[in-house]
């Protein structure tokens, strides 16, 4: 997915795209999939912007059961705290690969010169 409403939509199409809290603790943890011949890393509550904690204040705020209610895009991204949780999420950001390269470049200056 190249956008978070779209990856709402990938993940709970029968719901609408409504999430559930484990959805969206999903969507939000796309690249922690563990890999089996290694330990999984699991960043602490308090540095994780998408930690269950954090999540669970969300659900709160919008008077929402994490439990059994689901939550649409549009009222998590017009809510402080979910616009907030969506912002930082980089992974449904596409990137311009050729911009990103030519600002690495830009950076490097001389040093990349033989």
């Amino acid at each position: 997915c190249d956008s978070v409403p779209k990856a709402f939509a990938a993940m709970a199409p029968e719901h609408d795209g409504a999430v559930s809290f484990d959805e969206l603790y999903a969507l939000l943890h796309r690249d922690d999939i563990p890999i089996p011949s290694e330990p999984a890393v699991v960043l602490p509550a308090h540095a994780d912007p998408f930690s269950k904690d954090v999540l669970n204040r969300l659900f709160a705020e919008l008077n929402c059961d994490p439990a059994t209610d689901r939550l649409p895009y549009l009222l998590i991204a017009n809510h402080p705290l979910g616009a907030k949780i969506l912002n930082l999420c980089e992974l449904y950001r596409v990137n311009n690969v050729y911009e990103v390269l030519d600002n690495k470049l830009n950076e490097a200056g001389s040093a990349l010169d033989i």
